[in-house]
């Protein structure tokens, strides 16, 4: 039986969901580190800002994954992409205008009740974003995950 990769976006997907998102800072920050890091949905959920932000709000380079948000347990790090850190500051800010929570333990994205934004609150609104981009099918969120060949971070 021949190998069948799994799907994935194509680089003029990825570039295409960013342009679409580019005004939407918080959905537009979820995607961009979906497709840059390659976290999985509740690992990137289960950030807190200090994992991913100094306390002066500069992003970091390396992430930590905790063991209790990691698939299995298991700790990891994660470097970030150096054209995800301009996106970062951007989301920061949004995070900072909107009086959201900055302190270290506090989620990184948040719903507007300013708690841990949930699985569903990422997926409902993936699948409307796709509609949005125009795609000929619908991806499924770990369709995100990075691949090598598909970094479009413009």
């Amino acid at each position: 039986m021949p190998y069948i990769s799994p799907q994935t976006l194509t680089q003029d997907e990825q570039k295409l969901i960013l342009r679409v998102t580019a005004k939407h800072p918080r959905d537009h920050a979820i995607i961009s580190m979906e497709l840059g890091t390659g976290l999985r949905v509740g690992e990137l959920l289960g950030l807190n800002v200090g994992d991913v932000f100094a306390q002066d709000g500069a992003p970091k380079t390396r992430i930590r994954v905790r063991s209790e948000i990691a698939k299995r347990g298991r700790a990891g790090d994660v470097f970030m992409p150096d054209r995800l850190m301009p996106k970062l500051r951007r989301f920061w800010r949004f995070k900072k205008q909107r009086s959201e929570g900055l302190e270290a333990d506090v989620p990184v994205f948040c719903a507007q009740s300013r708690r841990r934004l949930s699985r569903r609150r990422v997926q409902s609104p993936w699948r409307e974003w796709q509609k949005k981009a125009g795609y000929d099918r619908l991806y499924p969120l770990h369709a995100t995950q990075y691949r090598p060949e598909c970094t479009a971070f413009s």
